[in-house]
């Protein structure tokens, strides 16, 4: 009975894993989003930022 526990445990991470193999195939990453905003520094001060960059190489 023991070991019919460990089995589906086994199993059921062994499906949780394979399918989340399938699903990041299907993820895809998008450029920043366009436009500025506005970023407040600790101490006080405000400026007007635009993001660039992919998924691998950004900044603001």
């Amino acid at each position: 009975m023991q070991t019919r526990a460990v089995f589906r445990k086994f199993s059921c991470i062994l499906v949780l894993f394979l399918m989340s193999l399938f699903f990041i195939q299907h993820v895809n990453a998008s450029s920043a989003a366009s436009g500025t905003f506005e970023i407040t520094q600790p101490d006080g001060a405000r400026f007007d930022a635009i993001q660039k960059g992919d998924e691998w190489q950004n900044w603001v």
